[in-house]
C-alpha cells in the first residue's frame, strides 16, 4: 500500500503531500500510470472528490496527465514541483470545502424558502428548470451549468433574506476558479449525458419539495444532492 490514512484537518494538503512524496521518491516515475482515484481514495480513507481535487492541481501544474478512458500518467516532475502544486491549492478555494459550505448554507436556505418563497419565486425557478431541461436534451453541459448556478441563486433569492442571498452567491462564485473548472473538464464532461440527466431530476425534485412544502422529503433531497457531489 503506497498511501496512508489521513487525519481530519487540511486533507487536501495531506493528499497533495502523499502524492508528491510518491513522485519524488521514485515510486511513480515519468510515464508510469497512477492508481485510480478510487484506489487512492480507499487507501487514504477520503472521498473520490477530494482525490480529484488534488489530482486536478497536479494536472494544472503539468505534473500528471489524465487520458480519458485510459487513466492518469506521470508527465514530469521537474524543478520545485511541490511549490507549483501548493501555489494552485493556496490560490484557489478548495472545491471540497466549497461543497461542504454550500451543503450547510444552501441546505438551510432551501428549508427557509419553504416558508418564505412567493409564487413569483417559484415561477422564476420553474423557468430556469425549463432551460435546464432543454440543455439536457441538447447534451449542452456548459448551458446546463449556467442555468444550474441560476437555479441555486434563485433559491437563495426565494429566502427573502439579502444576507443569505449574498453569502450563497459568494460561495457559488467559487465555481469559476481554475481548480474547480479543471475538475469539471476531467471528471464531469466525459460522462456528461448521465450526469446532466441525474442532476436535472434531482433539482426538479428539490423544486417540488419547496413548492409543495414537503419538508421531510426536502431534507432527504438536500442531503442526496450534496453528498452525491462529495462522493463522486
Amino acid at each position: 500500500m503506497v498511501f496512508r490514512k489521513l487525519t481530519v484537518q487540511n486533507r487536501h494538503f495531506q493528499i497533495e503531500q502523499q502524492i508528491m512524496e510518491a513522485l519524488q521518491n521514485g515510486t511513480y516515475q515519468v510515464g508510469d500510470k497512477l492508481p485510480t482515484e478510487q484506489e487512492i481514495a480507499k487507501q487514504m480513507g477520503v472521498s473520490r472528490h477530494s482525490v480529484r481535487e488534488a489530482l486536478s492541481a497536479f494536472q494544472l501544474a503539468g505534473l500528471i496527465e489524465k487520458k480519458v478512458g485510459n487513466g492518469t500518467y506521470v508527465r514530469e516532475v521537474g524543478t520545485n514541483p511541490q511549490s507549483r502544486v501548493l501555489a494552485i491549492l493556496e490560490n484557489n478555494e478548495s472545491p471540497t470545502e466549497l461543497l461542504e459550505a454550500r451543503m450547510v448554507l444552501e441546505g438551510a436556505a432551501m428549508r427557509f424558502a419553504v416558508d418564505k418563497s412567493t409564487q413569483q419565486d417559484m415561477e422564476s425557478i420553474d423557468r430556469i428548470l425549463t432551460k435546464m431541461r432543454e440543455a439536457v436534451e441538447n447534451d449542452d453541459y456548459r448551458g446546463y451549468l449556467k442555468e444550474h448556478w441560476n437555479f441555486h441563486r434563485a433559491v437563495a433569492k426565494a429566502t427573502g433574506n439579502s444576507v443569505i442571498e449574498k453569502a450563497i452567491n459568494l460561495l457559488l462564485s467559487g465555481g469559476s476558479e481554475k481548480l474547480w473548472q479543471e475538475m469539471e473538464e476531467n471528471y464531469y464532461l466525459p460522462n456528461q449525458t448521465e450526469y446532466l440527466r441525474d442532476s436535472f431530476e434531482l433539482h426538479y425534485r428539490i423544486f417540488l419539495g419547496i413548492k409543495n412544502k414537503e419538508r421531510d422529503s426536502l431534507d432527504e433531497l438536500i442531503q442526496e444532492h450534496f453528498e452525491r457531489e462529495l462522493q463522486k
